[in-house]
């Protein structure tokens, strides 16, 4: 069971679109086991990166028209198993320094 909120359900989308990617454009045979599991990780642990803070910055409403000292600003948060989507594309990063130091 998945567990996410907002778009978080697109981080295994992504991740899997990289590896599919790879795998039509034949780099899965071509390089090396450590090489293609770093290199796919590491551009989705980009990606998702980018992704998640797009996302954390484009979503909000502004209730302006609540009084001053109840103002406030609703963000919809998107995270998968509880982190947000950002934070699993550093995750996805710090995993493919671990396959490319072995």
């Amino acid at each position: 069971m998945i567990i996410y909120s907002g778009l978080g359900g697109l981080v295994p989308l992504v991740t899997i679109l990289y590896f599919l990617l790879y795998a039509l454009l034949g780099l899965n045979k071509s390089l090396d086991g450590n090489v293609y599991m770093s290199s796919a990780l590491a551009l989705n642990g980009t990606s998702l990166w980018f992704l998640g803070r797009w996302l954390s910055k484009k979503s909000g409403s502004d209730l302006n028209h609540l009084p001053n000292w109840k103002q406030a600003i609703l963000r919809s948060k998107h995270t998968m198993f509880f982190i947000k989507v950002e934070y699993w594309g550093v995750i996805s990063f710090l995993l493919s320094l671990l396959y490319w130091a072995r």
